[in-house]
């Protein structure tokens, strides 16, 4: 596992016990969005993988936290979890997962959308 991976990784963990501690979820949004801004191109590249397993993990917490970040930050190295995500959430009968459905269509439309605005 890489350093900025394990950085990463306990950084999310720190931010998350702070949050349940202090019952203020949005903590973990927050530190996260800091620290992304922060980091050198090489390092978002790993962080980028992260958060694209982030995407696909069965854990909701991790995964509205690669969501938030995927948009604010215009990721675009993300567009095929988003579409892996998003077949997994059509197979998904749950009012949840027509929710969050919603949301990730956004994003994968967002996403294209600023990318085909680069190709001229």
């Amino acid at each position: 596992m890489s350093d900025i991976r394990r950085q990463w990784e306990a950084l999310r963990g720190h931010l998350e016990e702070e949050a349940q501690g202090s019952k203020q979820s949005a903590i973990v949004h927050e530190g996260l969005s800091r620290a992304y801004a922060q980091l050198a191109m090489v390092d978002k590249e790993t962080v980028n993988m992260v958060l694209s397993e982030y995407l696909l993990t069965d854990d909701l917490s991790k995964r509205y936290d690669a969501r938030a970040l995927v948009r604010r930050f215009k990721i675009v190295d993300a567009m095929p979890a988003l579409l892996a995500l998003s077949a997994k959430l059509r197979s998904d009968p749950s009012a949840t997962a027509r929710k969050e459905l919603e949301l990730i269509s956004e994003i994968i439309g967002e996403l294209a959308d600023d990318s085909a605005g680069l190709v001229n």
